[in-house]
């Protein structure tokens, strides 16, 4: 009605729905592209942090052999480890 100009309001500018129209078409593709870009992300980051993973397991596998190998040198040396030793006591830290 209001475009028909039945009543005292002025019609819409029909450049102003075209715009309005465009500016909706492109929110719908930006948003597209940024969840795509999120998604690729997403999935770099899985893979860096499996990787890591792996990292971490190797090194601590070769860690405990060289602790291993490290304490079997220490026995056949016959050097006393820490482990072996007297637990804790102050007289250690006591100034004298």
């Amino acid at each position: 009605m209001i475009d028909l100009g039945l009543t005292p309001i002025e019609p819409w500018d029909t450049s102003l729905v075209v715009l309005a129209m465009i500016a909706s078409v492109e929110a719908i593709f930006l948003s597209t592209f940024v969840l795509i870009s999120q998604n690729r992300m997403a999935e770099l980051s899985d893979r860096r942090a499996k990787l890591d993973l792996q990292t971490n397991l190797i090194a601590e596998h070769e860690i405990t052999k060289l602790i291993s190998m490290t304490a079997a040198i220490a026995q056949k040396l016959n050097v006393e480890t820490p482990a072996e030793q007297a637990p804790f006591s102050t007289d250690r830290y006591s100034a004298t």
